[in-house]
């Protein structure tokens, strides 16, 4: 910047335009990419010291990635608006809109069945015969959500429709190629009385997406409503002008404007596409979108600038623009999802005068093309206009400063009050609850952020997918499913955030009386609460829309409403591990790899819904409930290094690794066995197919990620190594493991034999039905329980599942635990003698330091009781 002249206004806006593009291209690609946390401590100390290097420049999505991003966004976006426009511009047209298989089937019998057909009566009614049969099965197919009486009206409404109207009656229901031969029309002729009705339907949509652009600018910015942006500040110290800091300020938000470019922009193609203006339709939508933005900018600039200057509490104000954007936002697609024109969207456009409103002023584009021709010229100017008054605003409200009210609260006059706020509370609402009770009930952009934001995406995928609500409701497993992921992802908009709302704050909480993660803990506790409630409420809303579920269908909700307390839990662990407090960035600081992999954790629960057995149901929630116990005891390990940029606990086993690993390889070994089944493969051949695929994928991927976490002594934790310290010779363990495995067998052959002696007590066990198979194909069955299983579950539950429970809770209770966790995978007829299994392995493992002897244990024990099955073909041994 030359000292001598000043910069211009033009430069200054070309220089701050740029500033603002650059930095939605850096946030886009921080976004898009995961941070890449340093070494773990043990390297760092192992390996030398680097020497300092500048900082390297921030990498920015490149033009081509933009571009092709666009693109993507752009088709897709016309295409499903155009569905909206499609229904627009069929109002008074007398249309049936259909989707393609029964469009094709209409219009395909129009020569035999239309009103030119010369087909004969008895002819017409073998054809309408046919095509009722076609129909039948395709509406069948296409509109599974209606019952058969509906779908038998809506063939009998299709074939009126045929015979009164012919092809020009009916229109694609879904996206199709513009311009195609039965596209809708605009207009059905000169002189036609529904185009003024269409051109106000055109307006109240241009209007809407207007205003989305205008609120969700407003309410979803990076910066908070409430402050003045730091880069805003410093530039008003330099030598400008106010009206060139907004013009620049303008220059940015109509560059970076998403909802101008991905909402506005296909919607204006998509109508001027379907209006027929295929060669000026581009270039008539770029003006268009333009328009929009420079418009909702200008707007955005003046509004939020007077918002300032004049009012408080404008952070609770920026959350109701959100809730109010995305309401607009949801309206589009239920506009563009809906099978007719919505009533509401008809009764706004009768009674609320869009064409009026300056986003309503693009329908003029759309009447014809001489009004388009005059039009244009008329809407830049009137765009300059607005963009100007606007500048002229902001710049006026801050001729005597830029920051007014700088706080998010202020204090008021006014009586004292009598006692502390905290006293008149009970003692279990203080502390940190009541904390964030208040938060919630002062600052309205965290309540929409944790209690409304989940279920406005909830919604909209529910009006993207109009027929999902009618199929969720059809099954109880469906609908708890559905409820217990509502209550979940809601979860992780406030549970997982319980330590990462704290911000600059979290030292207060470091130095209260409490231990932090008690805190944490009690904060969690509210989130449960709160999921439950939304899961019930998902559970109510699906049995009132569908019908009052069966004994399976309540203990499937029973399964849902209990997982979310502890899943509540999870999160909020798993968000306090993910957490970097030392990030300025609040959309940064938790980690989003962590946040993918609680939802993972979610979905491996979900499946125990779905599942007809009481036990499969139990042991996802003793694993689950074991899982949270051990995030926890990590979120304890964290705590000391939480405020240090550098130091971080060192990398050790945890009880949280083996219950992940477990609970993995459940959900792949139902996944593999439910995919199998469709194979035409035999039920003892699945079984054992699904086991080795589990097991492969399992440990590869545990052993991967414990290597890459950078643990001391992995493979001598595990009992892997070819030399261990302090432990037996592989042999001599072997023969230890060998001993226990036999006196295992021993008591379980008993055990069998006492349950064969009281039929009474055999109501009492569940044998799955896939095992009974399985123990009818006796070669299959000594495959997987000599050859396969020994070697996988011995990794899992004791060198992982055991070793970890080893460092939380001692030698002599860890090999009562991992047994307990052992016993429960299992079947609950060998419930006992797995759990002495169990104990007999963890002996031999801890009293060897090798893995091998576990597995000696294991196989043995399966070996003498599998043996005695096969030599006893009357016996039914379960094990």
């Amino acid at each position: 910047m030359s000292r001598s002249r000043p910069i211009s206004t033009a430069r200054a806006v070309l220089l701050l335009g740029r500033v603002g593009w650059r930095r939605w291209r850096n946030r886009l690609a921080a976004r898009m990419r995961s941070r890449r946390k340093g070494t773990s401590a043990a390297r760092a100390d192992a390996a030398p010291t680097p020497a300092r290097t500048g900082t390297a420049r921030k990498r920015a999505i490149g033009i081509v990635g933009i571009t092709v991003l666009a693109l993507f966004m752009l088709l897709a976006g016309t295409f499903q608006a155009s569905s909206g426009v499609r229904k627009i511009f069929a109002t008074g047209q007398d249309l049936l809109f259909l989707r393609h298989g029964s469009y094709r089937y209409a219009t395909r019998y129009d020569t035999l069945l239309g009103p030119e057909s010369t087909r004969t009566p008895m002819q017409r009614k073998q054809d309408e015969r046919a095509l009722r049969g076609l129909l039948e099965r395709r509406v069948a197919q296409e509109y599974a959500t209606l019952d058969a009486a509906e779908q038998a009206d809506f063939v009998d409404a299709i074939v009126e429709q045929l015979e009164r109207r012919g092809e020009d009656g009916f229109a694609l229901d879904a996206p199709a190629p513009f311009g195609a031969r039965r596209e809708v029309r605009w207009s059905v002729g000169a002189g036609d009385p529904d185009v003024p009705r269409r051109v106000a339907r055109v307006a109240l949509l241009f209007a809407l997406c207007g205003l989305v652009a205008l609120l969700t600018s407003l309410g979803g910015s990076v910066q908070d409503l409430g402050k003045v942006d730091w880069s805003l500040e410093w530039l008003a110290s330099l030598p400008l002008s106010g009206r060139a800091l907004f013009w620049g300020k303008l220059a940015e938000y109509t560059l970076v404007a998403p909802m101008c470019w991905f909402v506005a922009l296909p919607v204006a193609l998509a109508t001027f596409l379907l209006r027929g203006w295929h060669a000026a339709a581009l270039p008539l939508a770029l003006f268009a979108a333009a328009w929009t933005a420079v418009v909702a900018a200008g707007l955005r600039v003046a509004l939020e600038t007077w918002l300032r200057t004049r009012f408080s509490h404008l952070k609770n104000l920026q959350a109701v623009l959100t809730i109010a954007g995305s309401l607009v936002f949801v309206a589009l697609l239920w506009l563009s999802n809906a099978p007719d024109l919505p009533a509401w969207f008809e009764w706004l456009a009768e009674h609320v005068p869009a064409a009026a409103t300056p986003f309503g002023h693009l329908a003029w584009l759309v009447d014809s093309p001489g009004s388009a021709l005059v039009a244009l010229p008329l809407l830049a100017l009137e765009a300059a206009a607005i963009a100007w008054l606007c500048v002229e605003v902001a710049a006026r409200a801050t001729a005597s400063g830029l920051v007014f009210q700088p706080g998010v609260r202020q204090g008021v006059r006014g009586a004292a009050r009598a006692r502390a706020i905290g006293d008149a509370a009970p003692s279990w609402m203080r502390g940190a609850l009541r904390k964030d009770l208040l938060l919630l009930a002062r600052d309205r952009a965290f309540l929409a952020q944790t209690l409304i934001v989940p279920l406005l995406v909830v919604a909209i995928q529910l009006v993207v997918n109009r027929h999902l609500l009618q199929l969720l409701a059809s099954r109880s497993n469906h609908a708890a499913a559905f409820a217990f992921a509502l209550g979940a992802y809601m979860l992780v908009f406030s549970a997982a955030t319980v330590l990462s709302i704290e911000g600059n704050s979290l030292w207060m909480l470091m130095s209260s009386p409490q231990p932090l993660d008690r805190v944490l803990r009690r904060k969690a506790a509210l989130w449960a609460v709160v999921g439950s409630l939304y899961t019930l409420g998902g559970c109510a809303l699906l049995i009132w829309i569908g019908h009052w579920p069966d004994a399976r269908g309540w203990t499937a909700f029973a399964t849902a409403l209990a997982g979310i307390p502890i899943y509540a839990f999870i999160a909020a662990g798993l968000g306090a591990l993910a957490t970097d407090p030392l990030e300025p960035d609040p959309q940064r600081r938790v980690a989003a790899p962590t946040l993918y992999l609680y939802m993972a954790i979610v979905a491996m629960y979900a499946t125990s819904i779905y599942a007809d057995s009481l036990h499969v149901k139990f042991v996802q929630l003793v694993l689950s409930a074991l899982l949270a116990y051990a995030l926890w005891q990590r979120v304890r390990d964290r705590i000391p290094y939480l405020l240090d940029p550098t130091e971080a606990p060192p990398p050790q086993l945890g009880l949280s690794d083996g219950l992940l690993a477990a609970l993995a390889f459940l959900a792949c070994n139902g996944l593999a066995l439910w995919m199998l089944g469709s194979t035409g493969v035999g039920d003892g051949q699945s079984v054992l197919l699904a086991f080795v695929l589990a097991a492969l994928v399992t440990t590869a991927a545990s052993l991967y990620l414990l290597y890459r976490a950078g643990i001391a002594g992995l493979t001598e934790t595990l009992g892997i190594a070819r030399r261990i310290d302090g432990a037996w010779r592989v042999w001599t363990g072997v023969a230890l493991g060998v001993v226990c495995g036999a006196a295992a067998a021993l008591m379980a052959l008993g055990y069998f034999a006492l349950l064969q002696s009281r039929p009474e007590w055999a109501r009492y066990v569940e044998i799955p039905k896939h095992l009974e198979s399985l123990a009818r194909e006796r070669a299959v069955f000594a495959i997987l329980a000599i050859g396969v299983a020994p070697f996988v579950e011995e990794y899992l539950f004791r060198g992982l599942v055991f070793r970890g429970m080893q460092r939380s809770i001692g030698t002599a209770w860890a090999v009562i635990g991992s047994a307990a966790v052992f016993a429960s995978v299992h079947p609950p007829a060998g419930a006992v003698p797995v759990f002495a299994l169990g104990v007999c392995a963890a002996f031999a493992f801890q009293r060897t330091g090798r893995l091998w002897s576990a597995i000696a244990c294991h196989l043995a024990y399966n070996a003498i009781v599998v043996g005695m099955a096969v030599l006893s073909p009357g016996a039914d041994v379960p094990t």
